[in-house]
């Protein structure tokens, strides 16, 4: 098997190489795939993902190759000896704007091996991009749109039609949002899962900022700094039942809705990632990094 990187920004998987058939699943800008090393040069390409098998557009499908430089996109990245998350298995950590040279990935492709100085071994390839220099511009997140870079992440998996299946499956781009989070198995491989959260902070971590890393919507009243004034872009977080429960819903801040009433483009709303409106009766705050 050979590693690919995926170089659009929402790309369909089907179960066959016939782009009139059924879309599985979908992979993400940076996202990594394993590919049979013997694929034939059509428009298709096989590939594997963690919880997603099936066919992908060839031309947005970069091969990794050894010794290709990345930039760490983390504040804090750790470097553990296996491939796998273990407290006891850290041998070193990097910053956000490392440039690291990675020389293979793991079986999964969840995982690449880095080194950076004397420093080596295996970093979650989420935080890692392609290239060096930040990428970024000045606005927060930033894209030169006036518009944070996760909330443009958030219109492509909006664009993409994320939603939950129906019945006993999953879809995988759902259990990725939760997989963002600290949930443990089983709540994290299943869409009827409250994701709200989760898809905050996939948006957030995949701009390359860190967010709150929970399942929970009112963590984020603790993330960044609060707005008195919403941006587009912003964090919006609302309370469900008491507003000093626990419950809640988060989203980005959309536009004026009307009539008390905010848009905001979220995931969990009417089972998918979809825009609507939340009343400001219920607003707990704005927040911004």
């Amino acid at each position: 098997m050979s590693i690919a990187r995926v170089t659009a920004d929402s790309l369909h998987v089907r179960s066959t190489p016939d782009i009139a058939d059924n879309v599985i699943g979908f992979l993400h800008s940076g996202d990594l795939v394993e590919r049979p090393e013997t694929a034939p040069e059509d428009e298709f390409s096989q590939i594997r993902r963690e919880g997603l098998a099936g066919w992908a557009s060839r031309k947005w499908l970069t091969a990794v190759t050894s010794h290709q430089q990345f930039t760490v996109t983390a504040v804090g990245l750790n470097v553990r000896k296996e491939p796998h998350a273990s407290a006891g298995n850290v041998v070193g950590q990097l910053a956000r704007g490392d440039v690291v040279t990675a020389d293979r990935t793991s079986t999964d492709g969840q995982w690449l091996h880095v080194a950076n100085g004397h420093l080596s071994g295996f970093a979650s390839a989420r935080f890692l991009r392609a290239g060096t220099g930040s990428g970024h511009a000045a606005h927060p997140g930033g894209t030169g749109t006036g518009r944070p870079r996760w909330f443009e992440i958030a219109e492509h998996e909006l664009k993409a039609g994320v939603a939950e299946v129906q019945g006993s499956g999953d879809n995988p781009r759902i259990v990725e949002y939760l997989k963002s989070t600290s949930l443990g198995k089983p709540q994290n491989q299943n869409d009827e899962t409250l994701w709200c959260s989760a898809f905050v902070n996939f948006c957030v971590e995949h701009s390359g900022k860190d967010g709150t890393n929970s399942a929970m919507a009112r963590s984020w009243m603790s993330w960044g700094h609060s707005l008195e004034t919403p941006r587009i872009g912003c964090v919006a977080v609302f309370f469900r039942g008491s507003r000093h429960g626990v419950h809640g819903h988060v989203g980005f801040y959309a536009g004026d809705g009307g009539h008390g009433k905010i848009k905001v483009l979220g995931g969990n709303q009417g089972d998918r990632v979809s825009i609507q409106t939340q009343p400001v009766s219920r607003l707990l705050g704005y927040r911004m990094l």
